[in-house]
């Protein structure tokens, strides 16, 4: 199990190594459970990656991630998680959504093609969800969307958050439950609900829809398809 634990180092060690990031954004924050507890922040996550909805039409995912083997949220079915997307307002004011807000919105939703700022690119996929940093405000217990504003719009935008834990170059073995853990590109961010000896539980906002999963090294943090 030591073994386990001297691997994940060594690949967040070469994760590290992805891109420059100035030691003054390195390190814990030292109130990390001044705002929430644990328990509330897991309560928060799990309603998020188990929360059921049907799409009132057939729904394009994100960038053409496969959800049970399509690349689309069919008609009907019953979908589990809230589904992933980055169009912010260019496509309409309040796409990225807390799941009270999305609850509302879910029945409405339906698929577009858009020039997406955020990505710099055209995207495809669902007009209203959220992305991974909304999902890491949510946990932490943001209140994230505030009028046509979000509180919290990106992973660099988190790392100064009085709400929990986030770190950017961390060894496996200081990683702890409720710490939110991003690769150092800041490309992408990840909640952790439980730490063991041979894995990490993550809980994350990710094409096509937030999950939970159990990885034994944290390099699932870089993705290429979003």
């Amino acid at each position: 199990m030591k073994t386990s634990k001297k691997t994940i180092s060594i690949f967040l060690a070469v994760l590290m190594f992805l891109s420059i990031v100035p030691s003054s954004e390195l390190g814990v924050n030292a109130n990390a459970y001044s705002s929430t507890s644990f328990a509330s922040m897991k309560e928060r996550a799990e309603a998020i990656v188990n929360y059921q909805w049907k799409p009132s039409q057939d729904i394009a995912t994100w960038n053409g991630n496969s959800y049970n083997g399509r690349t689309y949220f069919k008609k009907g079915e019953t979908v589990t998680g809230v589904p992933y997307t980055l169009f912010t307002t260019e496509v309409v004011s309040f796409s990225l959504l807390s799941l009270v807000q999305y609850k509302e919105k879910a029945s409405v939703n339906y698929s577009k093609t858009a020039y997406c700022v955020s990505m710099g690119a055209t995207r495809t996929g669902p007009v209203y969800g959220s992305c991974c940093a909304d999902f890491i405000c949510e946990v932490f217990g943001g209140n994230f969307m505030n009028g046509n504003s979000m509180r919290y719009h990106s992973v660099s935008a988190i790392k100064s958050s009085s709400y929990g834990t986030t770190t950017y170059n961390v060894k496996a073995e200081n990683i702890k439950a409720g710490d939110a853990v991003s690769n150092t590109s800041g490309t992408h961010i990840v909640w952790i609900g439980e730490v063991t000896d041979s894995y990490f539980m993550i809980y994350e906002q990710t094409p096509p829809v937030a999950k939970k999963q159990k990885c034994i090294n944290l390099l699932l943090l870089i993705r290429t398809d979003i």
